[in-house]
């Protein structure tokens, strides 16, 4: 989102400025000391300094932070992505096992990957809730023989394993937004 500033507003704004500037000039209610205290100056250097100095520490530990969320919170959206497609897969009733095989080796390893970031970056786990939906999500799906690198899944296979993935979609959802609110 672009932060365009509308010209016209400031008309008026410099209107205004102009005229105090003008009648400021005009009248003198102030009497200017133009001597400098060397206390007061090493006062408001020191002053300048450390509000320098704080702004630039809270700024790096937003923008630390904001490195992190983002990191883990990309880490989620593909896990997502990749959920949806065995969804997909799922829905079908009909699939390749070996595609099927491969989304969920892909989707083990983007686990794993999430888990080590929040190690990285927060040093706790992902919780085994995770792995636990996971395991059971395969095991599921896995569980019938494939015919000539087909698998079809009953209709309560396909339930079970659609309730699974939903609980599964569900817990990345609770922690995209626990990631974001930190």
């Amino acid at each position: 989102m672009k932060n365009n500033i509308d010209p016209l507003w400031l008309i008026p704004v410099a209107i205004v400025c102009i005229t105090i500037g003008y009648f400021s000039t005009q009248y003198q209610y102030f009497d200017f000391d133009y001597t400098i205290n060397l206390l007061d100056l090493l006062s408001l250097l020191a002053t300048i300094f450390i509000g320098v100095s704080i702004a630039k520490k809270i700024q790096n530990s937003i923008e630390s932070s904001r490195v992190e969320k983002t990191l883990i919170i990309d880490a989620i959206l593909e896990l997502k992505q990749k959920l949806k497609l065995i969804a997909e897969k799922v829905d079908n009733r009909f699939f390749s096992f070996a595609d099927m095989l491969k989304d969920l080796r892909d989707f083990s390893i983007l686990l794993a990957e999430l888990e080590q970031y929040q190690q990285i970056c927060h040093g706790d786990n992902i919780g085994q809730e995770f792995q636990t939906k996971y395991i059971e999500i395969k095991r599921i799906i896995t569980s019938t023989s494939p015919v000539y690198n087909q698998i079809t899944l009953t209709s309560t296979q396909r339930s079970n394993a659609k309730i699974k993935i939903k609980e599964l979609s569900l817990l990345l959802v609770e922690k995209l937004v626990s990631t974001n609110r930190k």
